[in-house]
């Protein structure tokens, strides 16, 4: 890159040469709104051949933003972008062919950011110090292309037109002042903008699909051209009289604020009289008024002594079609119709309750459970690990109540109702008054992933005295539902092999220092069983007839017991939820063991089930010892229809056997090799089957064959373990050992280390071969 710098440093200083309408521009980042964009750069030359290279500094704000290298887009092959940050906030860009040959126009090169915070805004960098060569060495005169952005504008918004629609743009220019901005619909020249932002009042003839673009001119002769926005025009033409109805809806404003946005409801009447509450920033507001012929009101709510009132304008579309109320918010006067003297503006479209339980039931009526997952960015936020959790009923009337599960341990109530369109506008207020949960959930059923959806956006606010999450949060949560279907008599909630270790469960984030699965069995009578696997020793307890499941955990940090809660989503087949523990909490899941592949949907028999029992050895015997290198399994079944076969499974040191057939069937057993220097815990998994197929539960018994092997305990520092650990000593291979330390007095104890990492005092593990442990103690 030097010698080109250099090359083009001689080109700046000699700067003779070609006048040549050469042009260079920014457009718009790709995509919009988003934490990681490209800036693409244009090149424009009316004179074929005529650039061979190019030096630019792009200027962004180093705070806002981190940039990386420039990357060629749209060139020919030869042409080179090599960039460097020279400073904090500018990097150099030089752009030239490897053969002298000329540069392709359109799309120059990209500048790549990432927003530190937040996302990459529409106008985030600048171009300066440009040169231009072109071809034989000669410099060319090239000007830098006007910047100009439509504001207020996104793609595919859904805009009220019946009092007109207020254009506006952002627009300037390097090297001289902007003359005018031109504003264009579908092609058609509207006419020119006015004043600060360029504004430009256009009134929309009819309701729909519009094209809108704005185009700059500086004082040189340079124009540029915003993108073209897609946006949907409503509300006009569609005032059809008053009709009586219950509204609600969500108020937004442009980026999310907590003072302004909430919750809205209202009702309207047949004679045009109207009652308006909003739930915003924690406060609850109210108004009432009357809509005028055209279906239009602005009413004015007081907030409190000393505060600006609220001006809400109101657009009454009762055509059958639409049936909403569309609002605007704001605090200042509206005059001509436009905000004035106003710090923001927000909005809100409230649809009408349809729904009637006896002549039009909500065809959206049932039981769902909802999965409230972190966002992939939470680390960064500061927001919980774990997944959140909902219940939620959609009555034959349109009314939704729901429950929620914060991944932070809040509980909530929240109740609204849904469109005709299968829109659940989800609002409730957290923390006193001082958080918020909110956003759109769409009835809208995807093929094996969900009935229901929605971007939420939660915010918990600053807590000193909060266990958790002191500095609070905002997050965006994905939503994701399912219509909860209770399962019939010896059904699973979801579909699983009747087999033994059918699920696994899933614990993670938390204060683990990694992710820990257990196998599972799920039985048919939706009961649980996570056989000893590890010192965690985890529960499982599933509620049949609501999909919420629950259980605790034994976390090897802190040694103590944790409870989690989640739900299922049958849509997708699996369990989620949450625990509190570590610094943000952590999460919980359980799915299908992926070693079965024939899950099963019905029920696995009628009642009576055939009946199955492992008779030898007992329950948590220990052998005393093993002969002829195996153990022999034996037990009993039974059933009205006959016994057909039964099968069993063994679990032994992470290791699931493939189901094998058991020698008899009403008497039956098989053997488990049990070779030289192998043994510990053996966990069994039978069931039995029917001459008419029906299948018993799956029975789970555990035992220990002889193995010891050195646990190795060692003492870092001022302290004592308890008592004929400390060294090497033999322990039973697959069993609990229990170990203390102790630390001198006036000393600390600091934790333990090796095999295991925990900072209590008192410690469970469990004893696999190699295990090692070291306590430390210091001042």
């Amino acid at each position: 890159m030097k010698s080109v710098l250099l090359f083009l440093g001689v080109i700046a200083s000699s700067f003779v040469g070609l006048q040549a309408a050469t042009s260079v521009g920014i457009l718009e980042p790709e995509p919009a709104g988003a934490k990681n964009s490209r800036v693409p750069i244009t090149l424009t030359s009316t004179l074929p051949d005529s650039v061979v290279a190019l030096q630019a500094d792009v200027q962004f704000n180093a705070s806002l933003y981190t940039v990386s290298d420039a990357e060629a887009v749209l060139q020919p092959a030869g042409v080179k972008v090599e960039s460097a940050e020279i400073s904090p906030g500018r990097m150099r860009v030089v752009v030239y062919h490897r053969n002298s040959q000329a540069m392709g126009g359109n799309v120059l090169f990209a500048v790549p950011l990432t927003a530190k915070n937040g996302v990459v805004s529409n106008d985030p960098i600048l171009l300066t110090d440009l040169i231009v060569a072109g071809q034989g060495g000669n410099a060319v005169t090239a000007g830098i292309l006007p910047r100009v952005r439509l504001t207020g504008l996104r793609d595919g918004q859904k805009v009220n037109g019946r009092l007109g629609i207020e254009l506006t743009s952002t627009a300037s220019a390097t090297d001289s002042e902007i003359s005018y901005v031109e504003y264009y619909v579908g092609g058609v020249l509207l006419g020119e903008g006015e004043g600060p932002n360029f504004k430009f009042f256009w009134e929309p003839e009819t309701s729909g699909p519009y094209e809108i673009r704005a185009v700059a001119y500086d004082e040189n002769g340079l124009q540029s051209s915003t993108r073209t926005i897609p946006i949907i025009v409503t509300h006009v033409g569609t005032y059809d009289g008053p009709v009586l109805g219950t509204y609600a809806g969500l108020v937004r404003a442009p980026a999310f604020n907590f003072d302004q946005e909430g919750y809205v409801s209202m009702t309207s009447t047949v004679k045009g009289a109207f009652t308006l509450k909003l739930l915003m920033g924690g406060k609850t507001l109210s108004g009432k008024g009357q809509f005028d012929a055209s279906g239009n009101a602005t009413v004015s709510i007081v907030r409190g002594k000393g505060i600006t009132p609220l001006t809400v304008v109101l657009a009454h579309s009762s055509d059958a079609q639409v049936d909403q109320i569309h609002g605007r918010v704001a605090d200042g006067s509206f005059v001509n119709n436009a905000f004035t003297g106003n710090t923001f503006e927000s909005e809100f479209v409230a649809d009408r309750l349809v729904w009637n339980a006896k002549t039009l039931p909500a065809i959206q009526r049932g039981s769902y459970t909802v999965l409230l997952p972190t966002a992939e960015d939470a680390l960064i936020q500061g927001a919980p690990r774990g997944t959140g959790f909902a219940t939620a009923t959609v009555t034959p009337a349109g009314t939704v109540s729901a429950t929620l599960n914060l991944a932070d341990g809040t509980k909530i109530t929240a109740s609204s109702m849904v469109s005709k369109d299968g829109a659940w506008p989800l609002y409730a207020s957290l923390y006193k008054a001082q958080g918020v949960i909110l956003g759109e959930m769409m009835f809208d059923p995807i093929t094996e992933i969900s009935d229901v959806d929605g971007l939420l956006t939660w915010l918990r606010p600053v807590d000193a005295k909060a266990l958790l999450f002191k500095p609070g949060f905002q997050t965006t949560v994905d939503a994701v539902g399912s219509l909860f279907v209770k399962p019939q008599a010896n059904q699973r909630l979801i579909p699983l092999a009747n087999l033994g270790s059918n699920a696994s469960l899933f614990l993670s984030e938390g204060g683990l220092l990694g992710p820990v699965e257990n196998r599972t069995t799920f039985l048919a009578s939706n009961k649980a069983l996570v056989p000893l696997q590890d010192a965690l020793r985890p529960t499982v307890l599933p509620v049949a007839a609501t999909g919420l499941f629950s259980g605790a955990f034994f976390h090897p940090d802190t040694q103590k017991s944790v409870k989690y809660q989640g739900v299922v989503l049958q849509k997708q087949q699996l369990f989620g939820g949450y625990f509190l523990a570590g610094t943000h909490g952590g999460d919980v899941s359980l799915a299908a063991n992926e070693m079965f592949s024939n899950t099963f949907a019905g029920p696995i028999g009628t009642a009576p089930l055939p009946v199955v029992k492992i008779v030898s050895p007992k329950a948590n015997a220990t052998l005393a010892s093993v002969t002829g290198g195996s153990v022999s399994v034996s037990g009993t079944a039974a059933d009205k229809q006959g016994i057909s076969s039964v099968t069993y499974q063994i679990l032994h040191d992470g290791e699931l056997s493939a189901p094998a057939t058991a020698t008899g069937t009403t008497s039956w057993n098989f053997n488990i090799p049990v070779p030289d220097g192998e043994g510990g815990l053996y966990i069994i998994h039978v069931k039995a089957v029917d001459t008419v197929g029906h299948e018993s539960e799956v029975v789970t018994t555990q035992f220990w064959t002889p193995l010891k092997s050195a646990l190795a305990v060692t003492v870092s520092g001022p302290g004592t373990v308890t008592k004929g650990f400390e060294g090497s000593t033999e322990r039973d291979v697959g069993k609990l050992v229990t170990l203390s330390a102790k630390p001198n007095a006036k000393k600390r104890f600091l934790g333990w280390t090796g095999s295991v990492t925990s900072s209590s005092l008192n410690i469970t593990i469990l004893m696999k071969e190699g295990t090692t442990l070291q306590a430390n103690f210091g001042d």
